[in-house]
């Protein structure tokens, strides 16, 4: 007989139908090994029962405690929740943090280092919004054995059109640049250069405020030629270097093919037709298994 479920410790009440409703367990830091010997961890909630439950998988390069505060929405369903750290990001291994490179054969093993685990029943999914559904895209085609669905909310198909450039192929300085900051704590207390980040803070008009959407000084976004940021801030954000992909025409106005500066960094992804197309591939294969798990 399925009892009436009452409200858990967690303040989260249940459907009716739900039989039980488990407490919260955290692991914290719990280590996922990938492929090339890199070291990514992850906080994992799970129900404090005896068992093997379904897996919902969350990972991030914005710092692991966010998504772990979605574990009063399905740790007391009998789910698992495991919230990672993407490569090169807060308590994960990586030199360096390059957006969305690594997370198509990052998120295949984690998936299946996920399946693995002694409280998981094999079943995994992923969710996610923003990055969090950009990396399930890059996931989708490398078809891990264990994932069962995706619920990936809210991230661009096409990265040139509709992130970097936008409509007719207008650089979308005002939102690439804040984006790029945001970034910067994390990448200064992983190089040991925390001093620059007095510099970073006086780019806003509340130095306590740097976040995605606090916007700079009105001199920093007027500030001329554009391609001036790559230099400025090459030691302190990561995704500069997404920057440094674009040509110098487009950021100085200057007509000259020898204007054009492109740095090593896999980050020219973004802007390639490579990169449009494995998104695309990835968003359309994603439809697909939503469509055969309806």
């Amino acid at each position: 007989m399925i009892q009436r479920a009452s409200q858990s410790s967690e303040g989260v009440t249940l459907a009716k139908w739900i039989p039980k409703s488990y407490k919260i367990v955290k692991e914290e830091n719990v280590p996922a090994k990938m492929r090339d010997g890199v070291i990514l961890y992850a906080d994992v909630y799970r129900p404090d029962a005896p068992g093997r439950f379904p897996v919902i998988l969350m990972r991030t390069p914005y710092g692991k405690d966010a998504p772990g505060a979605n574990a009063r929405r399905f740790v007391p369903y009998g789910y698992v929740l495991i919230s990672q750290d993407t490569r090169g990001r807060f308590t994960s291994e990586g030199d360096w943090y390059y957006p969305l490179i690594h997370e198509a054969a990052d998120g295949y093993d984690t998936v299946e280092w996920a399946a693995q685990l002694p409280w998981s029943d094999g079943n995994v999914g992923t969710a996610g919004q923003s990055y969090l559904c950009a990396d399930q895209y890059l996931t989708a085609p490398t078809r891990p054995p264990h994932l069962r669905a995706m619920f990936a909310v809210s991230a661009p198909s096409d990265w040139h059109s509709t992130w970097v450039y936008r409509g007719a192929g207008v650089l979308d300085f005002g939102w690439l640049l804040p984006y790029c900051l945001m970034m910067t704590p994390d990448q200064l207390k992983r190089n040991g250069t925390q001093h620059l980040f007095e510099t970073i803070r006086n780019y806003y008009p509340d130095p306590k405020a740097i976040s995605l959407w606090a916007g700079l000084k009105e001199e920093h976004y007027r500030h001329l030629p554009i391609y001036d940021w790559v230099e400025l801030l090459k030691d302190s954000v990561p995704t500069s270097r997404i920057t440094s992909t674009i040509p110098r025409t487009t950021l100085t106005g200057v007509s000259s093919a020898s204007a054009t500066r492109r740095t090593k960094s896999t980050c020219r992804f973004f802007t390639s037709p490579a990169g449009t197309t494995a998104f695309s591939r990835a968003a359309s294969i994603t439809s697909r298994i939503s469509a055969s798990t309806a």
